[in-house]
């Protein structure tokens, strides 16, 4: 009875140990995913102010595009007055 006993407590014993370290793994998974998620989030902050600078870029080109066409036509206007 006593030597049941004793291999039941070692088979709890190296359950617990397999548990603990299987906990373990699940931690540092837990971490590696939460540090994934935190680059992911600054790549995307980086990679949105990116856009957003881009899209301040082509806005003033546009605007600069407009205000030649104006200028264009505003010179053309008159030359076409003398013909």
């Amino acid at each position: 009875m006593r030597r049941k006993i004793e291999n039941d407590l070692e088979i709890c014993e190296r359950a617990k140990k397999e548990i603990e370290l299987k906990m373990e793994l699940m931690d540092k998974e837990r971490d590696k995913e939460s540090n994934t998620t935190q680059e992911l989030k600054e790549q995307v902050k980086k990679l949105t102010e990116q856009n957003n600078q881009q899209a301040d870029v082509i806005t003033d080109l546009r605007q600069h595009v407009t205000e030649l066409n104006v200028r264009k036509y505003t010179i053309a206007l008159p030359a076409q007055k003398h013909i």
